[in-house]
């Protein structure tokens, strides 16, 4: 009996230190662990949340910003534009036309004058062609005011129209085209690098989930086999110690 007494502690021994694993136990260590790796997991969560409201907040502005790119007269105002260097063009014709116009006004006055030391004016015409000249350069003089007067009405004219195409906010406009596609542009590589982040996060996620939960069934393992581990070499004496015990006695 004491035989049978023996072998059936001997045994109980050995089963709880069996249950010993083969590598130690670090149980601060393990939990610190866990806890590190726990609040990894918290700080990937929070973050993965912000992103993917940073991802909402830019889709509603992609939203309106489509919106906003749909119903823009692009054309309308660069028709504008294109109309005012038309219009600029033709204003600088009418201004070389006005110059010429006024040099050949200058030029028939000048002529006009030799008329005045003649007694009897541009009624006394003889064969002097300078005479002459200077009487044809007088009935010049105002069919060139007339045009002068002419190509000044279409310069305001065209000035006026250049003014109404209002230019500035036309440009102003365009620019807020531009910018509107820029920032378009800008927000989708945004959310695409967003969505690059969420998914390395999630991979991170993962990995440390996995930790955690390897880190759990360790701590686990260890609160349900407490006193094997941490009393293993007491055991390893004790079991000793009834092998030499049982044997003396066989």
């Amino acid at each position: 009996k004491e035989i049978e007494a023996s072998k059936t502690s001997i045994a109980g021994l050995e089963k709880r230190i069996a249950a010993v694993p083969a590598e130690p136990i670090d149980i601060e260590k393990i939990l610190t662990e866990k806890e590190e790796s726990a609040s990894s997991l918290e700080s990937f969560h929070e973050e993965n949340s912000r992103f993917r409201g940073e991802i909402k907040k830019n889709e509603d502005f992609l939203r309106k910003t489509n919106e906003f790119l749909k119903k823009f007269k692009l054309e309308f105002y660069k028709n504008q534009l294109d109309q005012e260097t038309t219009k600029k063009k033709h204003l600088e014709k009418l201004t070389n036309e006005a110059a010429l116009e006024e040099q050949a006004l200058g030029s028939y006055e000048k002529q006009q004058c030799v008329l005045k030391g003649i007694p009897c004016g541009d009624s006394y015409l003889t064969s002097c062609r300078f005479i002459k000249d200077a009487y044809n350069a007088s009935q010049e003089i105002k069919n060139v005011k007339e045009k002068l007067l002419e190509l000044k009405n279409k310069k305001k004219v065209t000035n006026d129209q250049i003014i109404s195409l209002d230019i500035p906010s036309a440009r102003l406009r365009i620019h807020e085209h531009e910018e509107a596609l820029r920032k378009k542009e800008e927000v989708t590589k945004e959310s695409g690098t967003y969505e690059l982040n969420i998914q390395k996060n999630l991979n991170k996620i993962a990995e440390f989930g996995s930790k955690v939960a390897e880190n759990q069934k360790k701590i686990d393992y260890y609160n349900a086999n407490k006193e094997p581990i941490e009393n293993y070499k007491e055991l390893i004496k004790e079991k000793e110690n009834k092998v030499i015990l049982s044997v003396r006695r066989w």
